[in-house]
């Protein structure tokens, strides 16, 4: 009798009117490196035939979720980490994809640090063609390597942009589940305080950007700035004897790109 066994990883991407790209996003993960996996896709009401097309690919792999109304990505991503049942989770949006050799590369590293919560890399920024046109890197590593709690959180602060995007991040899927309505950058800053992280020197993220794209449009800059998020950040996840100083710091160039939108066409 064969027993079933849970995959080492889920791959969680919501998808909404998704057609022009999500080809190129599903030619990363199924022809990956990785084989032990479940891919699972939450449609959010799409109109454009992404139901239609999620529905003709034929693959073991993938689970596929399909809501009646359209209810938000963050509903997607909630409906997605509790279908999850792999090890580990990673979630990957539907325009951006994986770097060939990155995500077995991180499992290899959390399977040999049981103590590790999360394990990321760079982010290789491209256009709506796919060109990459520039790379970000955590400060202060250069090689593989476990980061300590303290030393990654003040890599993330003492940047004036925030070096990582959720997709680069590989999670332990128990941390994700006992951290329910954290996601993106407050949920890497929580696996961060909790516990040291691995750092991988190689691009793990092929991440899509579009001049016309919402997180950086003078509205967003806007609501962002006069949320003070990175200064809330600050308070919660750093010690309180420097987040006061991270606080104000990290508030000064939120500022001055507001500014930039105002008089930049080009991106941010």
């Amino acid at each position: 009798m064969n027993v079933k066994t849970s995959p080492l990883i889920s791959i969680i991407t919501a998808t909404y009117n998704s057609m022009k790209y999500f080809e190129d996003t599903k030619k990363s993960v199924l022809e990956g490196d990785v084989e032990d996996f479940e891919w699972i896709i939450v449609d959010d009401g799409s109109t454009d035939g992404t139901r239609k097309y999620l529905q003709e690919i034929d693959h073991p792999n993938i689970k596929l979720h399909f809501k009646s109304i359209n209810a938000g990505i963050e509903d997607s991503y909630r409906t997605g980490i509790e279908l999850a049942t792999g090890k580990y989770l990673l979630i990957l949006d539907h325009d951006d994809t994986i770097p060939l050799g990155s995500l077995s590369k991180r499992l290899d590293l959390l399977e040999s640090n049981p103590n590790a919560l999360a394990a990321f890399g760079a982010v290789a920024y491209m256009d709506e063609s796919g060109r990459i046109y520039k790379e970000s890197r955590f400060p202060f590593v250069s090689d593989d390597c476990v980061l300590s709690s303290l030393f990654t959180l003040f890599g993330i602060f003492i940047l004036p942009v925030y070096p990582l995007k959720q997709g680069c991040v590989v999670l332990r899927s128990s941390f994700v589940k006992n951290n329910p309505g954290l996601y993106d950058i407050q949920l890497f800053l929580q696996a961060a305080k909790l516990g040291p992280v691995i750092f991988i020197k190689q691009a793990c993220l092929n991440y899509r950007t579009f001049r016309t794209q919402f997180s950086s449009s003078r509205k967003m800059r806007l609501i962002r700035f006069f949320q003070f998020v990175w200064a809330k950040y600050a308070f919660k996840f750093l010690p309180w004897y420097i987040s006061p100083f991270f606080a104000i710091y990290k508030t000064i160039p939120e500022f001055f790109k507001v500014l930039w939108s105002f008089v930049s066409s080009k991106r941010i």
